[in-house]
């Protein structure tokens, strides 16, 4: 699945100034993502340590292949996997 976790912060409405609205960072946000993830209001620093582990793989992905007894064709498919091969 693809992660896009999004960052929401809270802002709160203080009284206005000569006619003009003022807002004010309440210290919270809120962290969403395509995958149904919905943290609620945390704190903003969690938030974006959150947001960022969250769109990261933590373990590496490995698969096993048999790619059979001849080397020189197994040689080519791992240089391919790895981009390392000639097109």
């Amino acid at each position: 699945m693809i992660h896009t976790p999004v960052i929401v912060n809270m802002l709160r409405e203080l009284d206005p100034v000569d006619g003009w609205a003022v807002y004010e960072h309440a210290g919270l946000a809120t962290v969403a993502c395509s995958c149904g993830l919905n943290t609620g209001w945390i704190n903003k620093a969690d938030a974006a340590n959150l947001c960022r582990d969250h769109a990261t793989p933590t373990e590496p992905v490995t698969m096993s292949i048999n790619l059979g007894a001849d080397d020189a064709f197994r040689d080519a498919v791992k240089q391919s996997v790895r981009g390392n091969g000639s097109s």
